[in-house]
């Protein structure tokens, strides 16, 4: 009986398939693991604890880049819910409804911006508006205007530097896209009292954000100018930040319609 038992388990530790089984077992709980900390680290549940009205805002841009419109909508309208005065969920509202060419609830938006009085902010994105309908004038007219009241304003350089790229007039889409590279950190820090973002952990997340949203937006329109004037090697340059952010990438492309 020994012997039996000594030779059926010899057999059981020399199966391959059971040893086949194991390994995809753990590596099966491996991938769990892998799934489980990258669905934290999307949702970022320690902002909902901390600060609902920033989480669902964070949510929203997270969307953007996928450009999952129901879900962003559905994000904002919940940041709104919470706190109807803080400009900056009103303005990402604005711009969908301006990608998604509804004009109406696009005006809508910006008048309630223009009702808390961020005048900079009301102009930027009519200026925004009419780009997206391909009215040079008017959206160069209400670009200028916001940068009248708000020198710092990098969508609004990041606007014109379009409008020019647009209009084929190179030299002055560079010079603007380099306007907005000096002046994207000082903007930075202006963005933190439109959000009101007390806590340190969130404002630090906030503005890495934002550095990474408009790094970008520049490289980019760079790479559209340099494409317009056929300079494949600035292209290359270019592609070297851009191919590890393709969807940003993307996003950008849709709501600039280049």
């Amino acid at each position: 009986m020994k012997k039996n038992y000594i030779m059926v388990s010899k057999k059981i530790n020399n199966n391959p398939y059971k040893k086949i089984k194991i390994v995809i077992k753990y590596f099966t709980y491996i991938i769990i693991f892998l799934l489980i900390i990258g669905l934290i680290r999307t949702n970022k549940p320690q902002l909902y604890l901390n600060d609902k009205y920033y989480w669902n805002y964070k949510m929203a841009e997270n969307h953007m880049m996928n450009n999952n419109l129901n879900k962003i909508l559905f994000h904002i309208n919940e940041a709104i819910s919470i706190n109807p005065d803080i400009i900056i969920a009103h303005k990402l509202k604005a711009q969908i409804y301006i990608v998604l060419n509804n004009k109406k609830q696009a005006i809508k938006e910006i008048n309630k911006i223009n009702e808390l009085k961020y005048y900079s902010r009301y102009h930027e994105l009519m200026g925004y508006l009419y780009l997206n309908e391909n009215n040079f004038n008017k959206s160069l007219y209400h670009y200028n205007q916001s940068l009248k009241i708000k020198q710092i304003n990098f969508n609004s350089l990041m606007g014109i530097s379009v409008l020019y790229l647009k209009n084929n007039e190179l030299n002055k889409s560079l010079m603007y896209v380099n306007k907005a590279n000096e002046i994207l950190n000082i903007w930075i820090e202006k963005q933190n009292e439109e959000l009101n973002l007390s806590n340190k952990f969130l404002r630090k997340s906030y503005n890495k954000n934002l550095k990474d949203c408009g790094l970008i937006q520049i490289h980019t329109i760079k790479y559209f100018i340099y494409k317009s004037n056929n300079n494949e090697k600035m292209m290359k340059e270019e592609n070297k930040y851009l191919r590890y952010n393709k969807k940003m990438f993307n996003g950008i492309k849709t709501r600039y319609n280049l």
